[in-house]
Parts: C-alpha cells; structure tokens; sequence
C-alpha cells in the first residue's frame, strides 16, 4: 500500500468511520429486501450466509476503524467488495445493479421481485 502520512492516514479513517457503521445498518436492513420474494430454501439459507459474512466484516471493519488500523481496514474493504460482488452475481435477478465503484447505497428503493 505504500508510505501514508499521519494526516493521509487520519483522513482515511475518518471517512471510513461513518461509512463502516452504514455498512454494518444496512447489512441488518438487507433481509428485509426479500420479503414476498419466492426462494428456495437452499438459496434463501446461501443468501443467508452471505448477508451474515457481510455484517461480520462490517462489524470487523468498525473495530480495525476504530483501533486506527487503516492497512487491515483496507483488507477488510476488498474482502466485503467480494461478498457484495459474490452476493449480486449469484442473486443477479434479486440484487440491484452495481454501480462501478461498487453496490448501491443501502437507502435504494426494496426489491420487489418475483412474488411480491
């Protein structure tokens, strides 16, 4: 990752303070987007797995934010970009677009999809 200054590295987690605890509300709120929706119960448990793995690493990037750990916070950053990008490929007709830099803000619109 390279040299970062104090000031570099004091900014970063500041931006990424508020940012963890959205990810970690709306991982929470993500459920609720498949209410009416019909799923197996086989992908209703994968969808599961990956909305708790989601909230796991957002609450695991709050604490490295808050022990101003930025190089395992940035860890942290690329394995959730996996698990939202895992998670929208494998329920690409229930999950929104993701947009170049990633999913869609949590306060999108609920799917309704097939069943609702």
């Amino acid at each position: 990752t390279g040299s970062v200054s104090e000031e570099e590295r004091t900014e970063a987690l500041g931006r990424m303070d508020p940012l963890a605890a959205e990810l970690a509300a709306a991982a929470r709120r993500i459920p609720e987007t498949l209410s009416g929706t019909r799923l197996s119960e086989g992908d209703r448990r994968s969808f599961q797995a990956l909305v708790d793995t989601l909230g796991e690493q957002a609450e695991s990037l709050k604490a490295q934010v808050t022990a101003k750990d930025l190089e395992a916070a940035r860890r942290l950053l690329t394995e959730i970009n996996a698990t939202c990008v895992s998670c929208h490929d494998r329920f690409r007709d229930l999950s929104g677009p993701m947009m170049e830099s990633g999913p869609q803000r949590a306060e999108a619109a609920p799917f309704e999809g097939p069943g609702a």
